[in-house]
């Protein structure tokens, strides 16, 4: 049997009043398997005061969103509310404070808002979803839909101190640097013949670091020697002005593999591992080093360094781990050329005084030839990007 339901009035008024002064607010519902139908009309006392919490959804990010907690940046759907805490900007005194933070989940079945800043990151967000924005001298709260390209986003740049929750070891974390640059892991199972010619089924599995620098080749060689305790082989590689460090132990690839590796080609499918993002700041800074010194570029003045991939996810992951040292990374499209053929590929570009200052002193290279131009940098060089506001917080 179906009754009506009054808020905020208490038994003998409701029977000495009814619905009188009263408004509707709703129905209730009820759910029987997988049947969902409305049940009783909900009215609420209008003719007293009542202190009221109005709650629901106010916002959303996408599960893969990257959020800075107390032990690193972590996925939202990784967010542990019992033993995280996030850091949230204080707008009275303008610092970035630890909170406690409660993890909403729930479908979402409208439009979303893909936002892009100038420096290359994008949030996609539901519209109600709320952004913290400088104008004219204040700080002030803009839902998603009401953001406008003159708007300022508040965001971090140098990272603030994080207690380390995962620990891998700074052998490990270059040697994931060298292999997601300039590396290869190959599994194949199948029907192999042996030394004596015998066929059996198996599989076989090989890590390979392809690259012509010296520093690199030997760093990279000592590193798997010490960390596994075996011996790496190195050998030139025909037709090609490069050497190679091989290793088919199977402990090794598999170490790599679990750390998230992907097997075969991978130049699109990239990311940053996520055990580097929880690491310490000092091996957090052997990764980063381990792969620019592959991959990265730096011009002959030292005026700008780039990073180039086929992944632009990579990219983004790149960009915030340079915030832990104060590096700015604006990440741009890139349209290059192979056998005739056109691909869209992206580039992570450093070029301010302060960002290249900071790299030399907490990154660097192995390379010998990449520090002498790295040195090179004039001061009178771009101090800081002319279109991002840095704020002393």
């Amino acid at each position: 049997m179906t009754y009506d339901v009054v808020v905020g009035r208490n038994e003998p008024d409701r029977k000495a009043f009814g619905r009188e002064g009263t408004i509707f607010i709703g129905k209730q519902y009820v759910k029987m398997g997988p049947d969902m139908s409305m049940a009783n009309d909900v009215y609420m006392d209008v003719n007293r005061s009542h202190v009221i919490l109005i709650s629901g959804k106010r916002g959303c990010l996408t599960e893969e969103t990257f959020i800075f907690t107390d032990k690193g940046y972590k996925r939202i759907k990784d967010f542990n509310e019992k033993k995280d805490k996030i850091y949230s900007f204080n707008k009275n005194n303008s610092k970035f404070e630890l909170e406690k933070a409660k993890l909403l989940k729930y479908q979402v079945n409208e439009k979303l808002f893909n936002i892009e800043l100038i420096d290359g990151q994008k949030l996609i967000t539901t519209s109600e979803h709320p952004f913290l924005v400088k104008s004219n001298k204040k700080f002030s709260w803009k839902i998603a839909e009401e953001l406008t390209t003159k708007d300022k986003i508040v965001s971090l740049l140098w990272l603030p101190k994080h207690k380390a929750s995962v620990h891998i070891g700074k052998r490990i974390a270059r040697l994931l640097g060298f292999l997601l640059a300039d590396g290869t892991l190959f599994v194949q199972k199948g029907r192999f013949k042996d030394g004596r010619g015998y066929w059996y089924n198996g599989i076989k599995k090989r890590l390979r670091i392809i690259n012509a620098q010296e520093e690199i080749l030997v760093q990279a060689k000592k590193d798997l020697d010490n960390y596994f305790k075996i011996k790496s082989k190195r050998y030139k590689r025909r037709r090609y002005n490069c050497e190679v460090i091989e290793t088919r132990h199977q402990k090794v690839i598999n170490k790599f593999v679990s750390l998230g590796v992907p097997i075969g080609k991978k130049s699109n499918i990239i990311r940053v591992p996520n055990a580097i993002f929880l690491s310490p700041k000092s091996t957090i800074a052997q990764f980063l080093k381990a792969l620019f010194s592959c991959d990265g570029f730096i011009c002959k003045n030292g005026a700008n360094i780039e990073y180039y991939s086929n992944s632009c996810e990579f990219l983004k992951d790149l960009q915030l781990l340079l915030g832990h040292f104060g590096i700015h990374g604006r990440i741009r499209e890139k349209k290059v050329t192979c056998n005739g053929k056109n691909f869209l590929s992206y580039a992570l570009s450093i070029w301010d005084y302060e960002s290249i200052k900071n790299f030399e002193e907490y990154i660097g290279f192995f390379s010998e030839k990449k520090m002498i131009r790295l040195k090179k940098r004039k001061f009178w060089r771009t101090s800081r990007r002319k279109k991002t506001e840095y704020l002393k917080i």
